[in-house]
Order: C-alpha cells, then structure tokens, then sequence
C-alpha cells in the first residue's frame, strides 16, 4: 500500500488513463471510455485497411499483479477487441501486456 487515501488511488488511477488515451489519440486512435467500466476502447485503421479495435486497461499500481490485470481485460472485452493491458510503476515508463496469439495478429 502506497499510504494514499482511497481517493488519492483513484485520482492517480484517472490521471494514468488519461496519460495512456492521450498517447493513444497522439497516434490516430479514436479512443472512448465504457460506460461505467473505468476501461476504453481505442479503434483505427491499420496498415492493411483493417480496423484495430483495443480494449485497454490501464493500471497505474506499484504492485504488480499483471495475471490478474489481463484476465479482467481479455474477460471485459467486448468482442472483436483486442484485450491490452497496459500499466506503469512510479517513474517507469507505461508498458504493455498483450497475449502472444493477439500480438502476432495484429502485427501481420
């Protein structure tokens, strides 16, 4: 525990999303929140013409329970979305966890 109140979690919580949506609009993403989920979807055109469509969950945690983070994503994704998981620790750089079978697809 971080000593942070609750609501000090979640206010750095939102700052993190915000942080990761904005890069993500940074690079041509059309991104929006869920509906009282706390996760978004983000969605382009990739190199082939085909949409990209992520469901991402950003967790900004100095514990690291990743198993955790990418099975609530891969369960909350709406289908035809890409669960990410993407998380960072205090002055760590944001990273990103997504399954091997998914990263391949997308990279083709």
């Amino acid at each position: 525990m971080t000593g942070l109140s609750y609501k000090g979690r979640r206010d750095k919580g939102v700052r993190g999303e915000r942080e990761v949506m904005s890069r993500l609009e940074e690079e041509g993403f059309d991104v929006r929140g869920l509906e009282g989920r706390g996760d978004h979807l983000a969605s382009k055109l990739g190199v082939d013409g085909l949409p990209v469509l992520l469901h991402v969950e950003v967790k900004r945690q100095e514990t690291l329970r990743i198993d955790e983070w990418c099975r609530q994503a891969t369960e909350e994704a709406p289908f035809a979305s890409t669960a990410i998981c993407v998380y960072r620790r205090n002055e760590q750089p944001w990273r990103v966890v997504i399954s091997l079978d998914d990263f391949l697809r997308l990279i083709k």
